[in-house]
């Protein structure tokens, strides 16, 4: 269901004409009414429902639509199920649904497309629920959508029940441009959810590697860590080697610290580095694909 307001058709009295229809999802048009000037969509959802078998059948709709005494209606009267948008138009539902242990939940789908100049990454999370005070709800679902500018290259997130960057707002992101500092961030300050960071080597540095400016091991912080942690490594690198990468995955297994360590064979030191002979497409490709995904599965969203 979604209404739109003609551009050429004008009534007598110049008011533009809105019109409220009803559609397959395969695209097949079922029924159409026009909305009077002094009414709104909703007040017209069961009058143009009504001469419909919705039953079993899904009604979708945006968040205009998300009306109890509508929704009520349709599960109960016409025994049909919908899939409803939460905004903040409901703000007791959108805060119930938005408290929801999401991080929790796992992924149950992600999809990647490209087209109109951007590529998207789209991840799914399903939760059965109770308790949501709203007709006959049994389920509620996040949608995350991570779209890259295939021209600048910049990436936005926006998922359709909340977004917020966990970020403390005097954590630059200066202060995040390598891998001490990221281990640093996650250690000593809270607010945090996940850091992605691609580094060389010196994780793991033996004592003849230390020195005045470095007589820590990044290693060493992860007893510290307050946050997932994501790893993706070519078993072609010497810095870090794969035994290096072990020694890096033990620690953070003693430690039992949440962690995703991910490794491609035929790939080496700078594999993501696409203007660079060490480039593997193919590895990297999917490396982003893990980068996105382990972001939609650990970070909040807030939507704008």
């Amino acid at each position: 269901m979604d209404g739109k307001t003609s551009r050429g058709a004008r009534r007598a009295g110049g008011t533009r004409v809105h019109l409220l229809g009803v559609a397959e999802h395969g695209g097949r048009l079922l029924d159409h009414l026009e909305i009077d000037v002094k009414h709104n969509e909703t007040s017209h959802f069961t009058e143009l429902l009504q001469p419909l078998d919705l039953a079993g059948a899904v009604v979708t709709f945006d968040a205009l639509h998300t009306v109890r005494a509508n929704l009520r209606w349709l599960a109960g009267e016409k025994k049909g199920h919908y899939i409803a948008v939460v905004k903040k138009n409901q703000p007791l539902l959108y805060a119930r649904v938005k408290a929801l242990p999401w991080q929790q939940v796992p992924a149950g789908s992600l999809t990647r497309d490209t087209g109109h100049g951007r590529t998207e990454t789209r991840t799914l999370k399903s939760a059965h629920v109770k308790g949501l005070d709203f007709p006959f709800a049994r389920q509620a679902i996040k949608i995350t959508r991570w779209r890259q500018d295939t021209t600048t290259g910049k990436i936005s997130r926006q998922t359709v029940l909340d977004r917020d960057e966990h970020m403390r707002p005097d954590a630059s992101m200066q202060s995040l441009g390598s891998l001490r500092p990221a281990f640093e961030q996650l250690g000593d300050f809270a607010g945090f959810d996940a850091v992605a960071d691609l580094w060389g080597g010196g994780v793991v540095m033996d004592a003849t590697q230390r020195s005045g400016k470095r007589p820590v091991a990044p290693i060493d912080y992860t007893k510290d860590l307050r946050a997932p942690l994501l790893g993706i490594f070519g078993n072609d690198d010497k810095s870090p080697s794969p035994e290096q990468v072990d020694q890096h995955e033990a620690e953070l297994k003693k430690q039992g610290k949440t962690y995703e360590f991910h490794r491609y064979d035929g790939a080496g030191h700078g594999f993501f580095y696409y203007h660079r002979p060490s480039y593997r497409a193919e590895q990297a490709t999917d490396g982003w694909e893990k980068v996105l995904a382990f972001f939609a599965e650990h970070l909040d969203a807030e939507e704008r």
